[in-house]
């Protein structure tokens, strides 16, 4: 009786935050809510599933194979709702790969004068001349000239287009279509390119919205050539360590209220970004409304104002995006390299979110050879906006210079190129993120974990920079049987159909 009445009488509360800061816990601590028992039965469902399925599944293939296959390579053949679906795209992908059929192709190729004009170029080193050191720098950045046509799946066709181009009409000399003229190209000096049209526009390129854990993820093993497990575990180090917010959410898009000014002043020692960018955008993030000036400690700087309000992104309500939460300037602070890493990557990217526009100036020009239309495009940054904080995604400019329309340009060569359609590339492990999160296989908390679970039962190796997940003959093997058996087994439609369901008790729907 007075067990029951004692039980009874208490009360459970529950305090969300999303930050290991004194802030944070002391505002958790003053909004304590009641626990959301729907949520406690969709978790409670999910594991209960999981479990039992598992379990079955893998008790039975295990023993089956142990009997068959003395030299098997793993002590346990599991099988899971999330991480057969996981192995399934794994295999999948390499299947495409072994069917495919490589076919040949041709195209043709003009070189213009353009015309985009040579800078000066200083200090040139005395082995070189000024010609050669302009054509190496130059290279890299000349506006790539586009058949309209791309690709013809016959040789002869494409040798007709070429002399057509070209003006031979298929006489023998420069231009004709046998091989050896074919390989050098032609240089006719009565080929000419008449422009059609030229555009200038000022294009708009938006910062990415906050960060997820799926982004994390996926930028860490891109980019950094880092395990999504790993990293994983480096970015719940670095949250319980206070440096960055809870590192497992689904939300892209701030919460209405979220104090900006508090994450970016935790920016503003970083050692690249600190004072050339944070700085002026803590200013104007405080003098909203300005006058377009910023004012900053010892500095004033003019300009297009450097801070807005990130936009776009999804608020799945569960926790805001990944935010740095504690200054670090250097690996020391954080605990290593990796660490470190990650920890410049989550406090570059929220800079990103709140800088202005990437703005970029791009012309485009279409030139009429014989009939053949050819598209050429340049661009120049006009404003470098949130690539400032992360440099790596910015444009590299390709200058093309303003074409008049009814303008004859000269073309300096005519070629016959030939190439092979390419099979579709080994899948990255963030090319499988993406498919996992599309299909709904996993949450952003465990996709890492069915990741490094079916490369800790053999069935796939991932191999390094990039990171390639490759699938072995044990995961093909079961893959294969799966499918022959009922292909829901192995199929990501079933396991989406579960989360769909669970959604609904989580919503209380169900």
């Amino acid at each position: 009786g007075i067990g029951k009445k004692n039980a009874s009488s208490k009360k459970v509360q529950r305090a969300k935050f999303s930050a290991v800061t004194k802030q944070s816990i002391e505002n958790a601590m003053r909004s304590l809510g009641e626990p959301d028992v729907n949520q406690a039965r969709a978790v409670d469902a999910r594991q209960e599933i999981d479990l039992k399925i598992g379990v079955a599944f893998t008790r039975f293939q295990t023993n089956h194979f142990r009997g068959k296959f003395d030299g098997l390579d793993s002590k346990v053949v599991s099988f899971g709702p999330c991480q057969t679906p996981t192995l399934g795209f794994a295999v999948e992908r390499q299947l495409e790969i072994a069917r495919f059929v490589a076919e040949p192709f041709w195209g043709v190729e003009i070189r213009c004068e353009l015309g985009d004009g040579d800078d000066d170029v200083d200090d040139v080193p005395s082995s070189q001349t000024r010609s050669e050191l302009k054509k190496e720098s130059k290279a890299a950045h000349r506006p790539s000239i586009h058949w309209r046509r791309a690709r013809v799946f016959d040789k002869a066709i494409a040798s007709m287009y070429r002399d057509l181009i070209a003006g031979t009409n298929g006489t023998n000399g420069v231009g004709t279509t046998n091989d050896s003229n074919a390989a050098a190209g032609t240089d006719h000096g009565t080929t000419r390119a008449t422009v059609t049209d030229c555009t200038t526009t000022a294009t708009k390129n938006p910062p990415p919205p906050g960060l997820n854990t799926v982004d994390l993820l996926k930028s860490a093993s891109a980019g950094m050539n880092m395990g999504a497990h790993h990293a994983m575990q480096v970015a719940e180090r670095l949250y319980i360590a206070g440096f960055i917010s809870y590192p497992r959410t689904e939300s892209s898009a701030f919460p209405d209220g979220f104090n900006f000014v508090e994450s970016l002043t935790q920016c503003r020692k970083h050692p690249e970004i600190g004072e050339s960018m944070v700085a002026r955008m803590l200013g104007e993030a405080v003098i909203t409304g300005s006058n377009r000036t910023a004012t900053t400690g010892t500095f004033t700087t003019t300009g297009p104002p450097r801070f807005r309000k990130p936009r776009g992104g999804v608020d799945h309500g569960d926790h805001p995006p990944i935010t740095p939460t504690c200054c670090a300037t250097c690996p020391d602070d954080v605990g290593g390299i990796d660490a470190w890493r990650l920890y410049d990557f989550v406090a570059r990217r929220f800079v990103a979110a709140c800088s202005s526009d990437l703005v970029t100036s791009v012309r485009k020009a279409v030139l009429d050879v014989r009939g053949e239309q050819f598209d050429v495009s340049g661009s120049e940054t006009l404003e470098k906006g949130w690539t400032e904080a992360i440099s790596w995604r910015a444009p590299t400019d390709v200058p093309l210079r303003e074409m008049r329309v009814g303008e004859v340009i000269h073309v300096q060569s005519v070629e016959l190129t030939e190439g092979t359609t390419s099979p579709p590339g080994s899948l990255t492990e963030s090319d499988l993120i993406s498919k996992m999160e599309k299909h709904g296989i996993g949450t952003d908390a465990s996709i890492p974990t069915h990741i490094n679970n079916i490369e800790k039962r053999r069935y796939v190796t991932i191999e390094s920079n990039p990171r390639r997940v490759l699938p072995t003959v044990l995961g093909q093997t079961l893959v294969n049987g799966y499918l022959a058996v009922d292909r829901d087994l192995v199929l990501p439609t079933t396991r989406q159909k579960l989360e769909q369901q669970l959604d609904l008790v989580a919503r209380g729907e169900a």
